[in-house]
């Protein structure tokens, strides 16, 4: 699938200087969302905005750029559950051509490596916001959890908590803790 993103007026820094003025301490910005699309130049897949518009520029890498040479703290948002254009992701329910792969597959095959790449390839990462951690199993949360914390020194996770809080209740379950602690 081509796209006809061209954002010909985008000025990192410029955008960074706005932030800046508005008195913003740091900026997150998405690297993939749902539908699956890195909004960087992305090594696991073809479907990003180097290598899928007429673009061609690394936006994710141009504001890294600019932010480290303003002084503000960068970070991302990035959806490692939920992928409409992978066969394994989950959310598309709609598309009956794909053949399904399993959900752990996607992770390994393209979330991690991203998430790799982002964490090493983009200067220094101050904010980690993960997104709706559903339907994951405990060797991919484990895998997850291990890449961020050994590429990346004072990271601060967050997640989307309303969707990720059954997913810690069950797997604490699955894991034999008391979750009825006072």
């Amino acid at each position: 699938m081509q796209t006809n993103l061209t954002p010909t007026k985008f000025n990192a820094d410029e955008f960074v200087a706005l932030a800046k003025q508005a008195g913003m301490k740091y900026m997150i910005i998405t690297a993939k969302h749902h539908d699956g699309f890195s909004m960087f130049d992305s090594k696991a897949t073809d479907y990003n905005i180097v290598d899928a518009t007429p673009f061609k520029r690394d936006i994710l890498k141009e504001l890294s750029i600019a932010c480290q040479e303003q002084g503000l703290k960068f970070g991302f948002y990035y959806s490692q559950a939920q992928d409409w254009h992978h066969p394994g992701g989950l959310g598309n329910s709609w598309d009956k051509s794909f053949e399904r792969v399993s959900s752990d597959e996607y992770v390994y095959e393209k979330a991690l490596p991203e998430v790799k790449q982002l964490l090493t390839e983009y200067g220094p990462i101050s904010n980690f916001w993960w997104d709706t951690p559903r339907e994951m199993t405990k060797s991919v949360v484990d895998s997850l959890h291990h890449i961020t914390t050994h590429y990346s020194h004072g990271l601060l996770q967050t997640t989307v908590w309303a969707t990720i809080i059954p997913e810690i209740i069950k797997l604490l379950k699955e894991t034999g803790q008391d979750i009825n602690r006072s």
